[in-house]
């Protein structure tokens, strides 16, 4: 392993330990049957995964945090 990597190992392992937060991922995948038919279905990818949690108010010109269609 060469310097550069354990720097950024480093600096993961100091960013995540500021997570707060745990996450789920679901993903829609294809799904074949017995009888050959495709659905999609939701599959887990990811469960229980530190995470940081950020929200992000977005408002309209006239302050209004509700976008209106014109």
């Amino acid at each position: 392993m060469t310097a550069l990597q354990r720097a950024r190992q480093a600096a993961r392992k100091a960013l995540e330990s500021t997570y707060e937060g745990r996450a789920t991922v679901v993903e829609y995948q294809k799904i074949k049957d017995e009888y050959g038919l495709t659905s999609f279905q939701e599959v887990t990818v990811l469960e229980d995964q530190p995470c940081k949690l950020s929200f992000e108010t977005l408002t309209s010109n006239s302050g209004d945090p509700v976008a209106t269609i014109s």
